[in-house]
């Protein structure tokens, strides 16, 4: 992954600061251990957090994406959440 900013992501205000400072075309990541923490309800540990299996949590990862103008994807061990251009 090139030109790919890392995010904080230690709670969701701390990430949705960061997808707010995102530019249009601006991709910034976090783990995916991080995403699954904040956007699934399954154990920690689960492996089926934020699979096609823990849809809810899918759900939630696009929504609150979607607030902040932002597309999220899986790319290996992070999420990759790039701004919408407008």
């Amino acid at each position: 992954m090139t030109d790919v900013a890392e995010l904080k992501a230690g709670t969701e205000d701390e990430l949705a600061e960061a997808l707010e400072g995102l530019s249009p075309g601006q991709a910034g990541s976090i783990t995916f251990k991080e995403a699954q923490w904040l956007f699934s309800g399954l154990d920690e540990g689960d492996e089926t957090a934020l699979s096609e299996f823990d849809t809810a949590g899918l759900e939630e990862l696009g929504r609150f994406a979607a607030d902040y103008g932002c597309a999220p994807r899986r790319d290996g061990d992070v999420v990759v959440f790039t701004k919408k251009d407008h």
